[in-house]
């Protein structure tokens, strides 16, 4: 409840110095421009722009509102001032959020129920986030649980926003805990609120069951966001290979005047339906015998040129791979494409990892944004987990969302 109000209260205020900022500008008061006014304070209210803790998809909704305002603004404002009003609410916003995430950042009280053999690691996500402040653990034949009335006065006392069950439970429980749905609370399973916190899948605790019946999935049978996806793949793929051919041809003539052998690296990789393709990426490291040396390359491998090094940190390695997402190998956001002879060694190790190949393999993903370079089997379940809830949730704002990580990685150097 007092999450609510201080959100609420930022957009009371997000509206107000809305208004204030027109009669600085100087716009005139008249039906059109009240009826501008009242869209926008409609979307605000409507979009609710401080709901999320991620400031990248603050910006773009943040940024989408305040585009589309300048655009129904047109024959209202004149340019130069709807520009200036929103330019200015743009920055407003993000500064507002700033002090809302970090001065009056928003606690949630849970409930968990019952037990599960990753409940250990759940609570260690639970306590390195910001979103928690009180964790009430129950059991499911806790008195609490079974009374109604108890159950809801420990609610409101203890203001918890969400209960996460993470083991079966009994029919009075459900009972329970269906009327407090019904009333607003939030209520998830265990995958369920394991998803929401960490943004991946528990590959660990999944069974073919749970696959079968589970929600989501839709990038493996819908086809019209097929078809959207590969249209996507084929613009951006355009618009970054002219936007960085200058970058890509000095890579091509450092990489030549830094060290012998050829300016591109090819090798095998497994892409959709587990079928092989040639990757097509810069060289970044001086040639050798891959017999000779490890699979994976360290961080501060010796193989690894000066440039290839400033390459891995900005992605700029990866360009030529347009090429394979032209010729349909790759998508431009999924999966990471994994070395042929390293993915035979996953399959046998690690459960459902074929199931990544069920989609194509990007040359970005949730997996590559989210989790740092790892080498070896270990780091390699992380970044399931991660791949799994991309191909869970694929959807177009998740693939924006990606891309703007993606782009905030590559400025900052923070890849490799």
């Amino acid at each position: 409840m007092k999450n609510q109000k201080r959100i609420s209260s930022f957009n009371f205020l997000n509206i107000l110095f809305y208004f204030i900022l027109m009669r600085i500008i100087d716009i005139r008061n008249d039906l059109a421009v009240n009826v501008v006014f009242i869209s926008i304070a409609a979307l605000y209210y409507l979009f609710n722009i401080y709901f999320s803790d991620d400031e990248i998809e603050v910006s773009l909704m943040s940024g989408a509102i305040n585009i589309f305002a300048v655009f129904i603004s047109f024959n209202t404002i004149r340019l130069t001032k709807a520009l200036t009003l929103h330019g200015v609410m743009f920055i407003y916003q993000m500064i507002s959020f700033y002090i809302l995430n970090n001065f009056f950042r928003m606690k949630k009280n849970v409930i968990l129920i019952g037990e599960h053999p990753l409940k250990g690691e759940l609570l260690e996500m639970m306590d390195k986030s910001h979103w928690y402040s009180e964790v009430i653990q129950m059991k499911e034949d806790s008195p609490e649980l079974l009374n109604l009335n108890n159950l809801t006065g420990l609610v409101f006392r203890k203001e918890v926003g969400e209960i996460a069950i993470l083991s079966k439970k009994g029919n009075d429980i459900v009972k329970n805990l269906l009327r407090l749905k019904m009333e607003g609370l939030k209520v998830y399973d265990f995958y369920e609120f394991y998803e929401n916190i960490e943004g991946q899948v528990p590959v660990e605790a999944l069974d073919e069951e749970k696959l079968l019946l589970d929600s989501g999935f839709d990038i493996y049978h819908n086809t019209f966001q097929k078809r959207i996806k590969r249209s996507l793949d084929v613009i951006l793929s355009c618009i970054v290979g002219i936007v960085t051919l200058p970058v890509m041809i000095l890579s091509m003539i450092i990489i030549k005047l830094e060290s012998k052998g050829p300016v591109f690296f090819v090798q095998e990789r497994i892409g959709f339906d587990n079928k092989a393709f040639k990757i097509v990426k810069f060289r970044s490291m001086k040639m050798h015998d891959e017999n000779e040396h490890s699979k994976y390359a360290g961080k501060n491998d010796s193989r690894i040129t000066r440039y290839g090094n400033i390459m891995r940190k900005t992605r700029i390695d990866e360009l030529p791979q347009i090429w394979n997402v032209l010729t349909g190998d790759m998508s431009f956001i999924g999966p990471r494409a994994e070395w042929s002879k390293l993915s035979k060694d996953y399959e046998k190790e690690i459960a459902f990892y074929p199931l990544r190949h069920s989609v194509k393999p990007g040359l970005t993903g949730w997996a590559q944004v989210s989790y740092p370079y790892g080498a070896g089997l270990e780091d390699m379940k992380k970044k399931l987990m991660y791949d799994f809830y991309y191909i869970k949730h694929q959807s177009l704002s998740l693939d924006v969302k990606i891309i703007f990580k993606t782009i905030k990685t590559v400025v900052f150097g923070k890849g490799q």
